[in-house]
């Protein structure tokens, strides 16, 4: 039994194939790093040891440093739209057709 090798990818097709894998290592991999550095590097500026910390429903993420929490708004909010990211390789009629259809399955 021989395994014939794979026919080569147009360069095109390459790179749909490319962006298609780093969206996805985007929304799973990325995310969770992304988020795990930015709680160390708040946790490491922060003045109050963790063992006296406190708990703030909807607050702020890091009062005193506004771009750290500038920071973190953006990751949240970039990251929310990632997982949308991928129906932008789609061909436009396809694309089209699953925005439709998506949109009346949520009626």
């Amino acid at each position: 039994m021989s395994v014939e090798p794979a026919a080569p990818l147009d360069p095109a097709r390459r790179r749909l194939l490319r962006s298609e894998v780093l969206l996805v290592l985007g929304v799973s991999v990325g995310a969770s790093a992304l988020y795990a550095a930015l709680s160390l590097l708040r946790r490491l500026l922060a003045p109050v040891p963790l063992s006296q910390s406190q708990a703030t429903l909807n607050g702020s993420y890091v009062p005193d440093q506004p771009w750290l929490d500038l920071a973190f708004q953006l990751v949240g909010i970039g990251l929310g739209v990632v997982p949308a990211l991928p129906i932008c390789t789609l061909p436009p009629t396809k694309a089209a057709s699953l925005s439709l259809r998506a949109a009346a399955m949520a009626l």
